[in-house]
């Protein structure tokens, strides 16, 4: 089964991501991880990457969709794959049919004021760099409970920042979602809920999408 994620960032995402890996052994596929990881392997693909963000300019979709090929020919790709971040327009919807069949599109979907109360309250660790919840962990003190570092908050994770990121996120993402719901493959789940709730609403949706 080939499944596309989307949701805003803050949406629980990564949460969902690792426990259907856990569960289900689908492939994660993050463009992200991708580019990180054929530019530091300086692949063919990655030097050609590195050159356009050297450039400062966006790395073309053509460019992305062959890292994509080259990593859904992968051995641990044939048993399913879980899209993260991409596609993220109508353009790369396109790109990824000419590739990819989708099963199953998972929509999390969670308000402005969720996703900016679970982002505003992150903060990271200076030292080993890890991510930590004020709220969900009951921190009360800048200091890590990982190494004892100094904790501190990123600049995309102040309020302001955060609403902007999820602007550019409803003009430029949610069109594909109204795609996927025209062929009938959208499942939406409420990720207002806490995680454990929403990723039994998931997993009640592969397990039906499997029979």
């Amino acid at each position: 089964m080939n499944i596309v994620l989307v949701g805003a960032p803050g949406s629980g995402k990564g949460t969902c991501s690792t426990e259907l890996v856990k569960d289900y052994g689908f492939a994660h596929i993050s463009t992200g991880d991708l580019f990180r990881e054929n530019i530091k392997q300086q692949t063919k693909i990655g030097k050609i990457a590195q050159e356009y963000i050297n450039k400062g300019m966006l790395v073309p979709d053509e460019v992305v969709v062959d890292m994509l090929k080259d990593r859904l020919s992968k051995p641990d790709a044939q048993n399913g794959i879980l899209l993260d971040g991409y596609p993220r327009n109508l353009e790369q919807v396109k790109a990824l049919d000419a590739i990819c069949k989708v099963d199953l599109v998972l929509y999390l979907n969670a308000s402005m004021e969720t996703v900016v109360g679970r982002l505003s309250t992150r903060r990271m660790c200076k030292n080993c760099k890890s991510i930590w919840n004020t709220v969900r962990d009951h921190l009360t003190t800048n200091v890590c409970p990982g190494c004892g570092g100094e904790l501190f908050q990123r600049d995309d994770d102040k309020v302001e920042s955060i609403k902007k990121r999820i602007m550019v996120y409803y003009d430029e993402t949610l069109p594909i979602v109204d795609e996927y719901k025209r062929r009938g493959i959208v499942a939406e789940i409420n990720a207002n809920n806490d995680q454990f709730t929403s990723y039994k609403e998931i997993k009640k949706v592969i397990n039906e999408k499997r029979k």
